[in-house]
Protein backbone atom coordinates (compact mmCIF):
# COMPACT_ATOMS: atom_id res chain seq x y z
CA UNK A 1 0.00 0.00 0.00
CA UNK A 2 1.24 3.20 -0.88
CA UNK A 3 1.72 6.37 1.45
CA UNK A 4 -1.72 8.54 0.68
CA UNK A 5 -2.40 11.54 2.20
CA UNK A 6 -4.86 9.79 4.50
CA UNK A 7 -2.33 8.07 5.91
CA UNK A 8 -0.24 11.11 6.23
CA UNK A 9 -2.80 12.74 8.07
CA UNK A 10 -3.66 9.74 10.34
CA UNK A 11 0.28 9.42 11.28
CA UNK A 12 -0.03 13.74 12.39
CA UNK A 13 -2.69 13.05 14.35
CA UNK A 14 -1.56 9.97 16.11
CA UNK A 15 1.47 11.62 16.30
CA UNK A 16 -0.11 14.29 18.18
CA UNK A 17 -1.94 12.13 20.57
CA UNK A 18 0.96 10.37 21.83
CA UNK A 19 2.80 13.11 22.17
CA UNK A 20 0.26 14.72 24.15
CA UNK A 21 -0.49 11.40 26.33
CA UNK A 22 3.01 10.42 26.98
CA UNK A 23 3.89 14.01 28.60
CA UNK A 24 0.94 14.61 30.61
CA UNK A 25 2.90 13.96 33.97
CA UNK A 26 5.24 16.27 32.49
CA UNK A 27 2.66 18.74 32.56
CA UNK A 28 1.62 18.12 35.87
CA UNK A 29 5.02 17.62 37.50
CA UNK A 30 5.10 21.37 35.58
CA UNK A 31 1.60 22.47 37.23
CA UNK A 32 3.05 21.23 40.85
CA UNK A 33 6.12 23.16 39.96
CA UNK A 34 4.20 26.01 39.59
CA UNK A 35 1.80 25.87 42.06
CA UNK A 36 4.57 25.66 44.64
CA UNK A 37 6.96 28.57 43.08
CA UNK A 38 3.65 30.92 43.17
CA UNK A 39 2.83 29.99 46.94
CA UNK A 40 6.20 31.74 48.00
CA UNK A 41 5.84 30.98 51.64
CA UNK A 42 9.16 30.38 52.26
CA UNK A 43 12.76 30.31 50.84
CA UNK A 44 12.21 26.55 49.70
CA UNK A 45 9.03 27.47 47.64
CA UNK A 46 11.75 28.86 45.41
CA UNK A 47 14.23 26.29 45.45
CA UNK A 48 11.88 23.26 44.89
CA UNK A 49 9.13 24.73 42.18
CA UNK A 50 10.90 26.94 39.70
CA UNK A 51 13.18 23.34 39.02
CA UNK A 52 10.13 21.30 39.30
CA UNK A 53 8.11 24.22 36.70
CA UNK A 54 11.32 24.03 33.94
CA UNK A 55 11.64 20.26 34.32
CA UNK A 56 8.22 19.99 33.72
CA UNK A 57 7.72 22.41 30.79
CA UNK A 58 11.02 21.83 29.29
CA UNK A 59 10.81 18.00 29.15
CA UNK A 60 6.70 18.39 27.56
CA UNK A 61 8.43 20.40 24.69
CA UNK A 62 11.51 18.06 23.40
CA UNK A 63 8.86 15.12 23.22
CA UNK A 64 7.00 17.46 20.54
CA UNK A 65 9.67 17.01 18.46
CA UNK A 66 8.38 13.84 16.53
CA UNK A 67 4.89 15.63 16.28
CA UNK A 68 6.74 18.63 14.29
CA UNK A 69 9.03 15.93 12.57
CA UNK A 70 5.96 13.90 11.37
CA UNK A 71 4.17 17.01 9.92
CA UNK A 72 7.19 18.86 8.10
CA UNK A 73 9.39 15.87 7.23
CA UNK A 74 7.53 13.61 4.25
CA UNK A 75 9.99 10.91 4.73
CA UNK A 76 9.87 10.77 8.67
CA UNK A 77 6.14 10.45 8.08
CA UNK A 78 6.11 7.64 5.68
CA UNK A 79 9.21 6.06 7.78
CA UNK A 80 6.60 5.70 10.95
CA UNK A 81 3.21 5.26 8.75
CA UNK A 82 1.57 2.07 11.27
CA UNK A 83 -0.21 1.50 8.08
CA UNK A 84 2.14 1.27 5.36
CA UNK A 85 3.60 -2.13 4.35
CA UNK A 86 7.25 -1.85 5.69
CA UNK A 87 8.16 -4.80 3.73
Amino acid sequence: MTHSFFHYVLTIVFEIFKAVVGSSYWYVIGFVGFLIFRSKMSPFDLVIGLPLLIVGIGVAVNSLETVFLAIFSPKYNKGICRLCDKS
